[in-house]
């Protein structure tokens, strides 16, 4: 006999039927159990994990989901999860304390003595490498542009400081700056190209010569 015809045979004895519904009475009865059952609710989850708490658990101390879960009583990660999609904090695949994507794809870094950082203490990446590079804070009524438009690209040759407004007035029409810094970059890159391709050859030459 399967298990499903076993399970429809158990279920078709009203003695059975009557022994879980007096379970389930049993159960809910329990303050216990309604105590559990109130705080793992989607209703209440929400007031019980509040952003700056979850920024602090997730971010800065690098707690994982389960850990987070388990410290505030739910059964499940699902609750933080779902929190975290609300106040939109990108799930991590490599721990990092102190570093995370926001929902603007731009990444942060827990820097709360820097003069750009928010009342949170946290300041976008890029600008803080840019400084890093140019040993300078960036200009005032200036900002940093991604010269391959991938936000989280900070790496310092994808970085230039254009006017502000002219940045956000339109990003296709950035002048004379933003043109001479893209033919940096391609010359930057046809040049390391040809130093790849002189390697490539002078190996090959090599396996060639061999006896």
């Amino acid at each position: 006999m399967s298990r499903s015809e076993t399970l429809k045979k158990l279920w078709a004895n009203p003695e059975v039927r009557k022994q879980r519904s007096e379970a389930v009475k049993r159960m809910w009865a329990s303050p216990e159990f309604r105590s559990h059952r109130k705080k793992t609710t989607k209703a209440n989850y929400r007031h019980l994990i509040t952003e700056d708490e979850l920024t602090h658990l997730y971010v800065r101390e690098g707690l994982t989901m389960k850990q987070i879960a388990e410290k505030y009583g739910f059964h499940s990660e699902h609750p933080v999860c779902v929190r975290m999609k609300e106040l939109g904090l990108v799930a991590r695949h490599n721990p990092t304390p102190g570093r995370f994507i926001g929902s603007d794809g731009y990444v942060r870094l827990h820097m709360s003595n820097h003069p750009r950082a928010n009342s949170q203490g946290w300041v976008l990446e890029h600008i803080v490498v840019w400084e890093k590079v140019h040993g300078t804070p960036v200009p005032e009524n200036w900002i940093i542009h991604h010269l391959n438009g991938i936000k989280k690209d900070n790496r310092p040759e994808n970085l230039v400081t254009l006017p502000n407004g002219e940045h956000i007035r339109n990003h296709f029409k950035l002048g004379a700056m933003l043109r001479n810094a893209y033919r940096r970059r391609i010359k930057n890159l046809e040049e390391f190209n040809l130093v790849l391709k002189k390697a490539l050859k002078q190996r090959t030459s090599l396996k060639i010569k061999r006896p």
